[in-house]
């Protein structure tokens, strides 16, 4: 899966700039890719049929435009 996301933030309106408000974007770009691998046996115990599945998942995100950014002061 590919992602892309800006998200526009303006917390504090006109605070900082009273002529062009505080409006900053925060881009964000990833790849997800991920996959399963299972192993289902089918058995009866007692004459009750049953199903023993063994199985591995994994994902990995790969993050490409998250950035430091400088500190505004706020305690």
């Amino acid at each position: 899966m590919r992602q892309r996301l800006t998200l526009w933030s303006n917390f504090t309106h006109y605070l900082d700039d009273p002529v062009n408000g505080d409006q900053h974007a925060q881009n964000d770009r990833r790849w997800i890719a991920g996959g399963r691998l299972a192993l289902a046996h089918r058995f009866a115990t007692g004459g009750i049929e049953q199903t023993l599945t063994i199985g591995i998942d994994g994902r990995f995100d790969a993050i490409a435009s998250i950035w430091r950014t400088p500190a505004v002061g706020y305690c």
